[in-house]
């Protein structure tokens, strides 16, 4: 979910979850949403800038998926918040994506696996997203944070789809992510 400044906070999917587990250190989220079933697992490599999400139709059928991105980038020790003079690009190459923040900044590079889905570019801000740890800190705590789209893909019964997200070289998006849950 997400918390917001004024102290609300938004979990719409709270409703559906009917399971959290671990699976040797991998969080595993299961949803049931009208009668689809749906397993979700996130594998963040030591060492790596890289995240590698699954989403796995357990019962239902097939049904579309869509996947909103959610945008903040900074420099170290830089204060929160994007200015507008820098909104995030995206950049397509083939099935491959791309966004960018501004000059200097870490691209991050995303592709579906399989490739059957596609890149919708509809921008939304989740204004005053409020950072607990920050807080607490005594560091900046708010900002707006951008989404310049969502991937929407078909799920299929008893197959994984996957999406994968990191900062470093291509390769590393490579892999088979089958391999890798």
């Amino acid at each position: 979910g997400t918390e917001f400044s004024n102290g609300t906070l938004e979990a719409t999917g709270v409703p559906f979850l009917k399971e959290f587990r671990l699976e040797w250190q991998m969080p595993v989220w299961v949803f049931d949403i009208n009668g689809y079933v749906i397993e979700k697992k996130i594998l963040m490599p030591y060492g790596s800038n890289t995240v590698y999400v699954s989403y796995r139709l357990l019962e239902g059928g097939e049904i579309p998926l869509n996947i909103r991105l959610y945008c903040a980038c900074r420099k170290h020790d830089s204060s929160l918040g994007y200015p507008n003079a820098w909104p995030f690009t995206v950049t397509v190459h083939g099935d491959y994506y791309e966004v960018s923040a501004f000059e200097g900044a870490p691209v991050l590079k995303l592709r579906l696996n399989p490739v059957e889905g596609s890149f919708v570019t509809q921008q939304d801000v989740l204004k005053s997203v409020f950072y607990r740890m920050e807080h607490e800190r005594g560091l900046d705590d708010t900002e707006n944070i951008v989404s310049p789209g969502f991937f929407t893909m078909p799920l299929k019964e008893g197959r994984s789809s996957y999406l994968l997200a990191s900062t470093e070289p291509w390769e590393t998006l490579e892999a088979d992510p089958a391999e890798i849950f």
